[in-house]
C-alpha cells in the first residue's frame, strides 16, 4: 500500500470515528420505547380501598395499560397510551437537562400544555423511569425496543 493510499485510508477511518463518536449526549435516547405502569402495593391497596369497584377496575386497567414512547431526533415525542379500550396520543417536545429527560406536551399549534414530565434514564439510556411527584407509588417505566 502506497503512503498516499495509507494516509487516505487512515483519514477515512479517523473521519468515521469522529462522526460516530461525536454525537450529542441526547442522541442515545432517540428511539422507540415500550412502557408499563409500575404501581406499588401500597398505592394499589389505596386505590382499591378508596375507589371501591371503580377503583379496582381502574387499577386493573392501569396494570394492563400499554404505553409507547417515541423520542425523535428533531426533539419531538409521541406518547401513546392504551387503557380500558381507549387510546390517546400526546405529542410534544423533549430535552435533556443534566441527567433528566424533560417532556413538554404541546397542542396542535405547538404551544406548551400542562406541566412538563421528567424521566430518569438508566446509564445506558435503555430504560426511562417517569418521576411522579403527585403519587410516588405510581410511575411509568419505558424500555427501549
Amino acid at each position: 500500500m502506497s503512503g498516499i493510499t495509507r494516509s487516505l485510508a487512515l483519514l477515512s477511518i479517523l473521519a468515521l470515528a469522529i462522526a460516530v463518536g461525536c454525537g450529542k449526549p441526547e442522541d442515545k435516547f432517540v428511539g422507540h420505547y415500550n412502557g408499563k405502569m409500575a404501581i406499588s402495593t401500597q398505592a394499589q391497596d389505596k386505590l382499591k380501598n378508596t375507589g371501591g369497584a371503580q377503583g379496582e377496575q381502574l387499577l386493573q386497567g392501569m396494570l394492563a395499560a400499554t404505553l409507547g414512547l417515541e423520542l425523535k431526533k428533531d426533539k419531538t415525542f409521541a406518547l401513546t397510551t392504551s387503557m380500558l379500550g381507549q387510546s390517546n396520543v400526546t405529542n410534544g417536545t423533549w430535552s435533556l437537562d443534566n441527567s433528566q429527560i424533560i417532556m413538554q406536551g404541546t397542542d396542535a399549534s405547538g404551544a406548551a400544555q400542562g406541566t412538563p414530565s421528567k424521566l430518569n434514564p438508566s446509564d445506558d439510556g435503555k430504560t426511562l423511569t417517569a418521576i411522579n411527584t403527585v403519587d410516588p407509588g405510581t410511575t411509568m417505566v419505558f424500555t427501549k425496543s
